[in-house]
């Protein structure tokens, strides 16, 4: 028996969804053409009944939250982020004290500097102060450091 052979004989054997399984079954696959309209006493349910999507609601930040942004804002920018990148940075450390995260990031810590680690041994990043220079994309990731001392 030729593969070809073995195919057609379980095709023959499979129950096609679009079969009616019980005599006088009539279904349909796909909707029918035409408007479809109202049935009186049916209501549409509420998700079909709205076009657009409602937009989440978003938090507003506390003061005390917003003055922890704009510090933070104004320490990666100094820390030569551009704007974007220090303001997504500084939503992503406000996000993590408030899922009450203990990780931190290089760019936070007094002993950066110029993405040099000025506490390299305690922080386990290199053994010689040659090797303590950091690649930029280490410097923003979410870690934890023996070696952090915050500004």
């Amino acid at each position: 028996m030729t593969w070809l052979e073995r195919l057609k004989s379980e095709m023959a054997q499979c129950d096609l969804p679009t079969k009616p399984t019980k005599p006088g079954f009539v279904g349909f696959v796909g909707t029918p053409g035409g408007p479809i309209k109202n049935i009186e006493g049916l209501e549409a349910p509420a998700t079909a009944r709205t076009l657009e999507p409602e937009a989440p609601s978003k938090p507003s930040m506390t003061s005390a939250q917003a003055d922890t942004y704009a510090g933070r804002l104004a320490l990666f920018t100094d820390r030569d982020l551009s704007l974007e990148e220090g303001a997504l940075l500084a939503i992503r450390m406000l996000t993590r004290d408030l899922d009450r995260d203990d990780r931190v990031v290089c760019l936070e810590c007094a002993h950066l500097q110029r993405r040099h680690c000025g506490n390299y041994r305690r922080a386990g990043v290199a053994f010689r102060a040659r090797d303590a220079q950091l690649p930029a994309d280490f410097v923003r990731l979410l870690q934890r450091c023996d070696g952090f001392s915050a500004r």
